[in-house]
């Protein structure tokens, strides 16, 4: 018995070797087993469920894994839970026991707090109506509590990112958009029903290919700290920035802002793919991984800037993870601020930035203010720490919204008002600014394990 039980693991996996390769795909696609080594360390993927198939007799030779591979790597070292989806072999089965292999997966990562990649290319499947006579396996695992217990996603403390490279549909598209971060490529879309209109997903990043998209979610990956129970300290040797020299500022772009604020090649921007005046995404600052969001005066932000930056916001907030705020000019569009929908996402982004625990951090540069509840620093907003340039100019009036009209009264102040009434905290040059942040992280991360100060809206920490 013994020696018929190797016999037939050897014919498995042979089989299973064979029918991979057999897949007849686009050229210039790859499977999900090439998706996973693109991403993972060398040697460190671990699938689990390697000879499932699909549950209808008539299916199980021409469908191995049911069309997702799961399991768990190493991304820079650090354990990563990671499902891709097969877009050929899931048009060929019923997709049943691969959604329960994706689902029990998707379990343990969250009771374990692992970060989640999940590679979506559905295919545009249809699942098929079911027997129930032949649902022994789908039975097995319908009662989820006996597998592993139940937990809502919202109650993650690790984060999913999830990269989608074609058709997606049903409860994998709500997986999709409930993710952290999500990258897509030109052509890729989700939708509620596999039948229906499909249309582009909301992503954070839009690449032009799957080897870029896969190549960001691995720097992602990389650059997110660990689960937030353990100290956020330098991941790594500190790459020199962009000198700023001896410029006042006004002149830099922000491309020379952030290549003066963050590590050279740690920075992984969120590229909505199209003109922002916006920019987000992650870097380090002296090996300290942080979130940034600088604005700048290219247009006024509207509902979708505030929506990005919400994201990254509740992004930094589940890994307590430093959000460093940048004012470069950025107000708020004066035509938005009188839609009620500018009004509910404002409310909703203060709210994310406000009640969180990420670690604020407000630098400006050009233009900006400091108080009230402006997204990108006001100290109500429980902002840490607000430096500001010699060159800035800062509003400290008290007005309902920081509007481009509003922004347009503020020139030729500078900052020395704020800092006389101790709404800017320090005035630095801009050559100093990285190291100032550099010392100031390392002095507030310390806090990272703590519950964070029950404050008011107006920042202060009451006696009570």
């Amino acid at each position: 018995m013994e020696r018929e039980g190797l016999a037939r693991l050897a014919r498995e996996r042979k089989a299973r070797a064979a029918a991979a390769a057999a897949v007849e795909r686009a050229p210039g696609a790859c499977g999900p087993a090439e998706r996973i080594a693109a991403v993972v360390d060398e040697g460190s993927f671990f699938e689990i469920s390697a000879l499932a198939t699909s549950q209808l007799p008539g299916l199980r030779a021409d469908t191995p894994s049911d069309g997702v591979t799961a399991g768990f790597g190493r991304v820079g070292g650090r354990e990563v839970a990671i499902i891709a989806d097969d877009p050929v072999i899931i048009r060929r089965s019923d997709g049943s026991v691969g959604r329960n292999k994706r689902l029990r997966l998707l379990m343990h990562a969250l009771h374990g707090r692992v970060p989640v990649l999940y590679i979506a290319d559905g295919g545009g499947y249809q699942q098929a109506a079911l027997d129930l006579s032949e649902g022994r396996l789908l039975g097995r695992y319908s009662d989820r509590s006996v597998v592993v217990p139940e937990m809502e996603l919202t109650e993650r403390q690790a984060p999913i990112v999830s990269v989608l490279l074609g058709p997606c549909a049903g409860q994998e598209a709500a997986l999709v958009v409930a993710s952290d971060v999500l990258i897509s490529i030109p052509g890729a879309s989700i939708s509620a029903q596999p039948a229906a209109d499909a249309g582009p997903a909301p992503a954070d990043l839009v690449v032009e290919d799957e080897a870029r998209a896969l190549a960001a979610a691995k720097a992602i990956l990389a650059l997110l700290p660990e689960q937030r129970t353990a100290p956020l300290a330098c991941v790594a040797p500190a790459a020199p920035a962009r000198e700023f020299g001896t410029t006042t500022g006004a002149e830099l772009t922000s491309r020379d802002i952030l290549a003066g604020l963050l590590d050279a090649g740690s920075q992984v921007a969120w590229d909505p793919g199209a003109p922002s005046p916006l920019h987000l995404g992650l870097g380090r600052v002296k090996g300290v991984p942080v979130a940034y969001a600088l604005g700048d005066d290219s247009a006024g932000l509207a509902e979708p800037e505030l929506e990005r930056l919400r994201r990254v916001a509740a992004l930094a907030n589940r890994l307590a993870l430093p959000l460093l705020l940048v004012q470069h000019g950025a107000a708020y569009d004066d035509a938005a601020a009188g839609r009620g929908a500018f009004v509910r996402s404002l409310a909703e982004t203060i709210a994310t930035l406000h009640d969180g625990d990420a670690i604020l951090l407000s630098l400006v540069t050009r233009r900006g203010h400091a108080l009230g509840d402006f997204v990108l620093g006001g100290r109500e907003l429980g902002t840490a720490c607000v430096l500001a340039w010699p060159a800035a100019d800062i509003g400290i009036d008290d007005i309902p919204a920081f509007t481009s009209a509003e922004a347009a009264r503020v020139a030729g102040r500078g900052p020395w008002d704020a800092a006389g009434l101790a709404v800017v905290d320090d005035i630095i040059e801009p050559g100093e600014t990285r190291d100032r942040i550099a010392a100031l992280l390392a002095l507030l991360v310390r806090s990272r394990d703590y519950p964070k100060a029950h404050t008011e809206r107006s920042g202060r920490i009451p006696y009570r």
